[in-house]
């Protein structure tokens, strides 16, 4: 008998030390991290900046000058009627490209545009970045809440099933009565169903945190927050003004909006632009010759300069103005 129930004690043993073994602890500073590096739009936005990198790139080539070569072969053979053959070949090579000298100043403002914009995202990042932070923290808390209510509730549990135990050994030497037993009933079962609700929550307040961390619902984690984790703010005392102030100037979103306000102002000024003229220059060498060892022996040179105003735009101009001074109200909105 007692063999047996030395190795029931044993199996016990095992069992709870592979239950332990089996759960992984999740803190919240590696929740956060997981979050962070899990998150499918978190990642993709990341991804987008090189876009708006590029865009940023792009605008600022436009203003250095082109360069481009061109070539060709040429082959045409004439014969007559009176024995003539006539074999021409030419090659031809050139160098050429342009510059803008002048396009009321749209380049320029398409470069402010797309570094507002690249700004804008990055500031839309960081605040999505926030906005994870605090969602994972605040399914964070609410499992570490929902287990130290727990912890409570089956404090709460084993204190009225002892006492029901107490008071009904009492009962049965006649100190106490019968409603006494029965009060002590209905307060165990009110304790045994608040026991019940408190794991329930617990649980699901796992669930939600593993979801959101696209974690396998069946693993066993566990959880708690360390003392030096929780650290009050020392603005938690400040006057109004000062929340309020700290709030514009750290928040993100607002200093995205405030980047889209600029690249808005600046789409108006490249809509503008389209009413003022244009100046262009051009510029390139060129050679041709019957071989190609003789090229560039004979080689011609131009540059030139070209000027263009708009007259009539077929209303495309007024619309891109009109089009802009909207997008800066809705920013600014």
């Amino acid at each position: 008998m007692k063999k047996i129930k030395f190795l029931s004690i044993l199996v016990l043993v095992i069992l709870l030390a592979c239950s332990t073994a089996a759960q992984q602890k999740l803190s919240l500073e590696g929740a956060i991290q997981m979050a962070l590096h899990q998150n499918t739009a978190l990642l993709k936005n990341t991804n987008s900046l090189t876009i708006n990198e590029e865009a940023v790139k792009v605008a600022k080539a436009w203003m250095y000058p082109s360069l481009g070569v061109s070539g060709g072969f040429n082959w045409q053979n004439q014969k007559s009627e009176f024995g003539s053959n006539l074999d021409n070949r030419r090659w031809d090579l050139g160098l050429n490209g342009d510059i803008t000298l002048f396009d009321g100043l749209a380049s320029y403002a398409n470069i402010h545009q797309k570094e507002a914009a690249l700004s804008s995202a990055k500031y839309d990042l960081e605040k999505q970045k926030q906005d994870i932070i605090l969602q994972t923290t605040n399914y964070y808390i609410a499992i570490v809440s929902a287990k130290r209510l727990l912890d409570f509730q089956k404090e709460d549990l084993n204190y009225n099933n002892a006492l029901l135990t107490k008071i009904k050994q009492m009962y049965e030497i006649k100190s106490v009565a019968i409603t006494d037993v029965f009060s002590q009933e209905a307060q165990t079962a009110n304790s045994e169903l608040s026991f019940i609700q408190a794991e329930n929550n617990f649980q699901k307040a796992k669930i939600a945190l593993q979801n959101y961390l696209a974690l396998d619902v069946n693993d066993d984690y566990s959880f708690s927050l360390d003392e030096a984790t929780v650290i009050d703010s020392n603005l938690v005392n400040s006057d109004f003004t000062q929340l309020f102030n700290y709030a514009i100037s750290n928040r993100k979103d607002i200093s995205s909006i405030k980047e889209k306000v600029t690249a808005a102002e600046q789409q108006l000024q490249i809509g503008k632009a389209g009413n003022l003229p244009k100046i262009t220059g051009s510029y390139g060498i060129s050679s041709s010759a019957s071989a190609v060892d003789n090229l560039f022996t004979q080689h011609t040179f131009s540059l030139g300069v070209g000027f263009s105003l708009p007259i009539f735009s077929q209303f495309s101009t007024e619309s891109a103005i009109e089009t802009a001074q909207v997008q800066i109200l809705n920013a600014n909105e």
